[in-house]
């Protein structure tokens, strides 16, 4: 629904207020430049009127101009004017470019001093920061903040964990080495006397040979004088015997002053 009305001033000056909702009724804007408007005489299309006016409510509604605005050196009242004449020239130039350049020129000699002075001159990086791009711009610095929050918080927890990992992994292998020493000392605890005995055979007695058979003239570990084959009755206890051997001995290497009391 569009609200018009008509606002009487002094001198019996008046301008069309429109709004499209109820909640604009507040919105009232006052004339503030010689050539105000589309001249009849300029004879446009009805839609360039039309747009014509939507420039300034546009221009209004983004900087929410108010009526003690109006008139003052501020960067609302400046950057209101410098967006609805951007427009307007706009508008006005595909009926009447002359009369575009026209209300260009008068516009500017009335308030570009002015808005000098206060940093919102035409074209000026304050009038092009308007609310909504603020909002756009905050939005967008949170999210960039935010991801970089996550990314330094993982960064974070990867080192505290490797930082802790390795602690751990040098206190263990110590364990293990003991317990590795202590299972051997229960074991030759538990067969010292065999151990020993062991040992002390190995310096008076030289190792067993593995026993020989023959069949007939014919050696059983060389056949046919080559190389010997393997015998399934004798080779595993020559095997085993072996095994038990080294086994002792690699064990014994570790407690030779137990050997030695």
């Amino acid at each position: 629904m569009t609200i018009v009305t008509k606002i009487v001033l002094a001198n019996d000056k008046s301008i069309i207020v429109r709004g499209n909702y109820a909640t604009e009724w507040h919105s009232i804007r006052y004339p503030y430049k010689s050539g105000y408007g589309l001249s009849n005489k300029l004879k446009c299309d009805g839609s360039i009127h039309g747009r014509f006016q939507e420039c300034e409510r546009l221009a209004h509604h983004t900087w929410q101009v108010t009526i003690d605005d109006y008139f003052y050196e501020s960067k609302k009242f400046c950057c209101f004017i410098w967006q609805t004449l951007d427009c307007e020239i706009g508008v006005a130039g595909q009926c009447d470019k002359e009369y575009s350049k026209k209300l260009e020129t008068s516009t500017e000699e009335s308030y570009k001093s002015m808005c000098d002075k206060v940093g919102s001159s035409r074209g000026s990086t304050s009038c092009w920061l308007t609310q909504d791009r603020q909002e756009t711009i905050a939005w967008i610095v949170g999210i960039i903040i935010f991801i970089l929050t996550l990314v330094c918080a993982c960064l974070g927890i990867r080192i505290y964990l490797n930082s802790t990992a390795k602690p751990k992994l040098e206190i263990s292998e110590p364990f293990e080495t003991l317990n590795y020493r202590k299972e051997a000392q229960a074991f030759v605890e538990k067969n010292y006397c065999r151990v020993v005995g062991h040992l002390r055979s190995q310096k008076h007695v030289s190792p067993p040979k593995p026993p020989r058979k023959t069949r007939g003239n014919i050696s059983f570990l060389h056949p046919d004088g080559g190389s010997p084959i393997t015998d399934s009755s004798s080779v595993p206890k020559n095997i085993s015997l072996l095994t038990e051997t080294e086994r002792l001995q690699r064990i014994t290497q570790h407690f030779d002053p137990l050997l030695k009391m």
